[in-house]
């Protein structure tokens, strides 16, 4: 058996509190071992055997009161329950003396009030007590089995650091992603643009229209506008990711030059009364403000990063509608539930934020489970989606072929273990430690072997970091600790935290108040998800009302599985007859491309095609504008596109370099499948298509010649062919 690290013997004397056990059950050891780790000097252990043989010790205590209930106790009663004495010698015993104890652990008072303050509460805590008490080996089983053979009190520090860095990182790649993208999909000539958006907005919202569209677009949505967006989402990433402010006030040769400053400052503004601030007044001064500005630092970030990424969500329109987005922004959001300043820039993990972020994740896992059964798809029913999957998903990688060839019966397993993964493996979280790492792997795993055969940009990225709240600071490595120590400038010794103050206590209040309402509009989406009659109508109303913030989202991928891949192929031309593709960076195209990789990239027009294609006629509003665009080589529709083929500039007969448009654009439509081991050895195709036929039929713009007396003149409808 593990040993135990040696417990605090207190001796009884004035002012001290005394948990006494039975130090020859296993169980009791384990749980004393686990409560005095955080109790620290609070709460004195011994076990009665320990007090029995030095009796002699307690006849002339300087505590009598509590000498005398000692004495009292027979040995049965200490066998059978813990007893608790405070600083006054009153004694309790069982679930009361272990809620005594608790009350004196930072931030677990509450189960204490509880026993106290809730009705049925107490008598249920006994019984429970009284329960394991009387099957000690089998619950020291049920522990070793959930939470391993030693306890030890659950440390969030380090994994709270780490996982806000991958959170920053992944927020980097989603905004420098969109805005290598962004004139072209919603600025001024692009195919939705933003501000065509807002002007509809301000006419059908008014002066009230924020609160229903949400986006910082609502004050400039020209190009410059969207550019700054992007970019100012990016500068922020990086400053939450090296942590640039909090480095430069803490640096120890920084320090100095800040306190200097901050003299400076204080004593320039005094100069008008004569009043001159001293080095040693200004030091607590310019230290209080550095800490204030430290510890506001990562939750200022994390909140700006939120509003910047949902107004690109809603300014986005079409191209942003993505299950990750909401994923991010939500994600982002429960985020700052892990932010506390500790006084010196450093991130304390807190309970509330990792379970609000763990119940995320179970939603987001479960629920991609739930919508694969209650949709009723006959290739889930039927164990078959897999042998569709990895040809018909939107951005298959290289490795999704050689995938594809497998035997059938092993796709089958394959799509039986998915279903199994993410309808059983959630439920895990909610046990103890042993089962929570267990389901961090198996996520792990589901979430890698998608990630390597599916093009889903920093989808499956952001799903692993979420799978780094399921482990505590006890479950990493020695290497990796002090790797992250280092990163973090932790002391070597930190000193251990104190009870919660009344005045704390009122401050955290509306955090915890509005993280329990977060959680519930999760579990609100999880009974509307699964289609439960209870689900209460105020609690669908309320989630409606939140709706443009994506407090809490729907989520479910590929609940039915396409079982064909057609294809849009846009050509142009100028006679009518030779006609040239254009060629998307990720899109099959040529049947002898190979499949790409793009992770952590999504290139929206790529991927909105996709869907286009499988929705059939008609074709959305936003093609339209994509096919004019490309009647008038537009340089920022163009740059979406890998190759256009009337990009080239050729020189006029006064000499001007121009790029010829096409004098004629149309989409054709095919279906697209891999091609099988023999197929591709014979032609080295790893496509095999077949055309379907007209997706958009071939277009022209013309304009009319008017006598110069006249109007305007205005363009003719574009003329189908």
């Amino acid at each position: 058996m593990t040993s135990l690290s040696p417990m605090t013997v207190m001796s009884p004397v004035a002012g001290s509190t005394l948990l006494v056990y039975d130090g020859d059950c296993r169980f009791c050891r384990t749980w004393i071992d686990y409560w005095s780790r955080q109790t620290g000097e609070r709460v004195g252990y011994a076990p009665y055997q320990r007090l029995k043989r030095q009796g002699s010790e307690l006849q002339e205590p300087d505590n009598p009161q509590l000498a005398e209930s000692l004495a009292e106790l027979d040995e049965s009663v200490f066998r059978g329950h813990i007893q608790f004495f405070d600083e006054d010698g009153r004694r309790c015993q069982g679930a009361e003396a272990a809620c005594e104890v608790l009350r004196r652990i930072p931030g677990k008072g509450h189960y204490a009030w509880a026993y106290r303050h809730i009705p049925g509460c107490a008598p249920l805590s006994e019984w429970v007590y009284d329960w394991v008490a009387g099957h000690r080996e089998l619950a020291f089983g049920a522990q070793k089995l959930l939470l391993g053979e030693r306890l030890y009190p659950p440390e969030y520090t380090q994994i709270s650091w780490l996982f806000l860095r991958l959170l920053s990182l992944i927020y980097f790649f989603a905004f420098a992603s969109f805005h290598v993208q962004a004139l072209g999909l919603i600025g001024h000539d692009g195919l939705q643009p933003v501000a065509d958006l807002m002007r509809a907005a301000k006419e059908v919202f008014g002066d009230t229209g924020y609160w229903q569209l949400p986006t910082l677009f609502w004050w400039d949505a020209s190009d410059t506008g969207i550019q700054a967006l992007t970019l100012a989402g990016m500068g922020l990433s990086l400053l939450l990711l090296f942590g640039f402010l909090p480095r430069a006030l803490f640096n120890k040769p920084c320090k100095g030059i800040s306190k200097h400053l901050f003299k400076s400052s204080f004593n320039s503004s005094f100069k008008s009364s004569s009043t001159s601030l001293s080095e040693s007044q200004a030091r607590p001064l310019a230290t209080a403000l550095s800490e204030l500005l430290s510890g506001l630092f990562p939750g200022l970030c994390l909140l700006l990063l939120y509003l910047l990424y949902l107004s690109l969500v809603h300014g986005g329109q079409d191209f942003m509608q993505y299950q990750w987005d909401l994923l991010l922004l939500e994600t982002g959001l429960l985020a700052l539930f892990l932010v506390g300043g500790n006084g010196q820039g450093r991130v304390q993990g807190k309970g509330l934020g990792v379970w609000l972020l763990r119940l995320l994740l179970f939603r987001f896992i479960f629920m991609s489970g739930a919508v694969k059964v209650l949709s009723g798809d006959p290739t889930w029913a039927g164990l078959t989606a897999l042998e569709y999957h990895f040809q018909t998903q939107p951005l298959p990688t290289p490795l999704a072929w050689y995938a594809q060839q497998l035997p059938a019966w092993s796709l089958q397993l394959f799509t039986l273990m998915v279903l199994t993964m993410e309808l059983l493996l959630p439920w895990l979280i909610f046990l103890g430690r042993r089962p929570r790492k267990l389901a961090a792997w198996g996520i792990v795993v589901l979430q890698l072997s998608i990630l390597l055969t599916g093009n889903y940009n920093f989808f499956n990225l952001l799903t692993l970091t979420l799978c780094l709240l399921l482990l505590d600071d006890n479950d990493l490595p020695s290497w990796l600790r002090c790797a992250l120590d280092w990163a973090r400038g932790k002391p070597a010794t930190p000193e251990p935290p104190e009870p919660d103050s009344p005045r704390l206590l009122v401050w955290k209040l509306p955090k915890y108040l509005l993280g329990i309402v977060l959680g519930v509009l999760g579990l609100g989406q999880i009974l509307l998800g699964l289609g439960l009659a209870s689900a209460p109508a105020s609690l669908a109303a309320l989630l409606s009302r939140v709706d443009p913030w994506y407090l809490a989202n729907p989520y479910g991928v590929f609940a039915v599985m396409t079982t064909r891949r057609p294809e849009i192929q846009i050509e142009g031309s100028m006679d009518g007859e030779h006609w040239l593709p254009y060629t998307l960076p990720y899109k099959p195209g040529d049947p002898a491309r190979a499949p790409l990789w793009n992770i952590p990239h999504q290139p929206r027009l790529d991927w909105q095609l996709w869907f286009a294609a499988l929705d059939g006629q008609p074709p959305p509003p936003w093609f339209h504008n994509l096919m004019v665009n490309l009647l008038f080589n537009n340089p920022q529709v163009l740059a979406l596109f890998e190759a256009a083929p009337f990009q080239n500039q050729v020189q006029t007969e006064k000499g001007i370099l121009t790029a010829q448009p096409p004098r004629l654009v149309r989409a054709r439509l095919y279906n697209y499948r891999f091609s099988n081991r023999r197929e591709r050895s014979d032609t080295g195709a790893w496509w095999q298509r077949r055309e379907i036929g007209n997706y958009f039929p071939a277009v022209q713009f013309k304009i009319k010649a008017s006598p110069l007396n006249a109007p305007e003149p205005q363009p003719e409808q574009q003329e189908r062919q």
